[in-house]
């Protein structure tokens, strides 16, 4: 079986990578990898607008490919070395990650003070990006905000 996923950093102490503030400081487009031969894992940190850590036991960081980013210093956008385990990871994302960006871009945002509020709204919102989802599979072309 394969797999392939973004992890927290703290959650890596088995690959020796660089600190996540270390890599704050490289310049975007900039990764380290670690290959963990005997349980055929690598472990991929890299610098975009933050640091992404991701471990996969299918694809590994060769061939390198290019991202396009918009440079705020340059006002134009840039090429910036990607490794090929994030493309693969942003081409065939989906699922609990899209689940996760559609709620996180329009969240209900009130708060209760009951305990159980957040829970309830947070299901809304599952609903309604599932809803959406599926409503898009059938032929809507509605965005998620003008769906909702």
């Amino acid at each position: 079986m394969t797999a392939k996923g973004t992890v927290r950093a703290n959650r890596t102490e088995k690959f020796p990578l660089n600190d996540k503030i270390i890599m704050y400081i490289c310049e975007r487009g900039a990764f380290e990898s670690y290959i963990d031969k005997s349980d055929n894992i690598v472990a991929v940190a890299w610098k975009d607008n933050s640091v992404v850590t991701l471990l996969s036991n299918e694809h590994g960081v060769a061939p390198l490919g290019e991202a396009k980013r918009y440079s705020v210093t340059e006002r134009k956008k840039v090429s910036i070395p990607q490794p090929y385990l994030i493309a693969q990871y942003n081409r065939n994302m989906g699922g609990v990650d899209l689940m996760d960006n559609n709620i996180t871009n329009y969240r209900i945002g009130v708060r209760g003070k009951r305990w159980y509020i957040p829970i309830v709204l947070w299901l809304f919102d599952v609903v309604m990006s599932n809803s959406w989802f599926l409503a898009r599979s059938q032929g809507v072309t509605l965005d998620s905000l003008s769906f909702r």
